[in-house]
């Protein structure tokens, strides 16, 4: 806040400072980001980097516990013109997946910023382009780092985020290749390493089994340290004919 009240009039919370705020994961608080518009005033601030912006419509703006900040679509946004490709891609995918903005509206808060030439257009065009209707982002980075490693390995490439079972719900799996029923989950050290979580994920890979479907588990040592293993094991998958 006080970074915003330096910076003077309309000036809110942007870019690595908003995501911190939204909540998205890889954001750790660091110096203080802060947008105003070009035209309110032209003073140096102490205390947070400014970011004069010629377009800066009130819609863009928003609150979070009390602190402006730029919409959860604008400060999306402005990630792609100051991060790595990569990790602006996956600000975008958290965004959607913790529904903090629909891709509707990412794709018209877009547009508006295309037409006046803003900072990480092309990177933003192309991301969007690669979503279409019903996209579902993953739910996880180990889950966007394994979609990034079928892509480099040149395999094909499964559904996201499916919901599955035979005559009743089982669950929804990370990934589907509905033409060969293989499941893929994706197992993060986190919540896969208790006993408890083996005794669940056993008795979920029993009921899938039982309705007809094959499961394959890539644990998170694998994808992160030994990638070209889980594209051997995939690869290995994808190549039973199917009944």
């Amino acid at each position: 806040m006080a970074g915003v009240l330096d910076a003077g009039p309309c000036a809110c919370v942007s870019h690595q400072s908003s995501a911190v705020l939204w909540a998205l994961p890889g954001f750790p608080p660091a110096e203080v980001h802060v947008s105003r518009s070009r035209t309110t005033t032209s003073r140096i601030s102490r205390v947070a980097v400014v970011h004069d912006s010629r377009y800066f419509p009130p819609h863009h703006r928003a609150e979070v516990e009390g602190i402006p900040v730029t919409s959860a679509a604008r400060t999306v946004f402005d990630l792609a013109g100051c991060l790595h490709p990569q990790r602006a891609e996956r600000a975008l995918d958290n965004a959607l997946a913790r529904k903090l903005v629909a891709l509707e509206l990412l794709r018209r808060v877009a547009i508006e910023l295309f037409e006046h030439g803003r900072k990480g257009s092309a990177l933003m065009r192309r991301l969007l382009e690669d979503r279409g209707a019903g996209y579902i982002p993953p739910a996880s980075g180990l889950e966007a780092r394994f979609y990034s490693v079928l892509v480099a390995a040149g395999l094909e490439l499964p559904e996201r985020q499916v919901d599955l079972g035979g005559d009743t719900w089982v669950g929804r799996v990370d990934y589907y290749y509905r033409r060969l029923r293989l499941i893929v989950e994706i197992d993060s050290a986190l919540h896969h390493t208790s006993r408890l979580d083996a005794e669940a994920d056993a008795r979920r890979d029993a009921a899938l089994q039982a309705a007809g479907f094959r499961v394959l588990r890539i644990t998170e040592e694998q994808l992160r340290e030994r990638p070209w293993e889980v594209v051997a094991l995939v690869r290995a998958a994808l190549q039973v004919p199917v009944a």
